[in-house]
């Protein structure tokens, strides 16, 4: 099997994730580390009432609706003026040049108004998006900080589309774990793609990264796992990238990261990531 880099992967969809965590282990002496992941029950470690590794994966394919149900609860509760994206979308503007005629204005004698073009209302803001959701946290914190996180970063992203901005979303995490550096980046949202059920899904769902990024982690290990855990960091990042992470852990700070976010992305001068 082709395996990426341990400490650099990046996969353009969640199918490529999911099809690498079950593709094959890289040392097989990590069999155990790997099958305890999706067999074991964990229910209280990966929350949204999954028991295993395995619920986690039908989570993602089939939806979260209590996720989605935070997600509401945060469109609810931001800040009208804070959480409100100046709008992107083109709009048609009349004029004495254009790119549509409009024969009755000429008819009417209104030449100063005859003709449309399309118009972007804010030319200042950027046009395309792009979120890095760091979910790792410490293994003693509970699941729905990681839930939080990515209600968070689903709800910003639902604001910014219907402004018309072109958003991606990016689910990374990253670290140390058991001597070697790694680094994991999946596309769940690229630029003009939907928002689905599984693209919030794998946002939300703690278990995504907490059974699929650690069963993830034994498969491409190149050393044998002596240990479990791994250090709380992060993924790689790119510039220019709005990173969602440790802040964000419960409603209020994910109503606090909403309003941070969108008005940066309304006033790009100003400074875009969320730490």
């Amino acid at each position: 099997m082709s395996q990426q880099p341990f400490a650099d992967a990046s996969y353009g969809t969640v199918a490529e994730f999911l099809d690498s965590v079950s593709g094959g282990l890289r040392n097989p002496r990590n069999q155990a580390a790997w099958s305890a992941y999706f067999e074991e029950d964990r229910a209280s470690w990966y929350g949204a009432n999954c028991r295993t590794g395995r619920d986690v994966q039908s989570l993602v394919h089939t939806g979260w609706p209590d996720g989605m149900a935070m997600v509401e609860r945060l469109l609810a509760k931001t800040s009208a003026s804070l959480a409100t994206p100046v709008d992107r979308r083109r709009r048609n503007r009349r004029g004495p040049q254009g790119d549509s005629l409009d024969i009755h204005a000429v008819y009417r004698g209104q030449l100063d108004v005859a003709w449309t073009r399309p118009v972007r209302t804010n030319a200042r803001g950027p046009q395309r998006v792009d979120l890095v959701a760091n979910m790792i946290c410490s293994g003693a914190e509970n699941a729905e900080v990681l839930a939080w996180r990515g209600a968070a970063a689903i709800a910003i992203a639902d604001r910014l589309t219907a402004a018309g901005y072109q958003v991606r979303i990016i689910v990374g995490f990253g670290g140390r774990c058991s001597g070697a550096p790694l680094s994991c980046r999946i596309t769940v949202k690229d630029h003009g793609g939907p928002l689905d059920v599984s693209t919030a899904a794998a946002v939300m769902v703690p278990g995504f990264f907490r059974a699929l990024g650690h069963a993830w982690t034994a498969a491409h290990h190149p050393e044998r796992i002596w240990s479990p855990g791994m250090t709380v960091q992060g993924s790689r990042t790119e510039p220019g990238e709005i990173v969602i992470s440790h802040e964000t852990r419960d409603q209020e700070s994910a109503i606090a990261t909403i309003d941070r976010v969108i008005a940066g992305v309304n006033n790009p001068d100003g400074a875009r990531d969320v730490a």
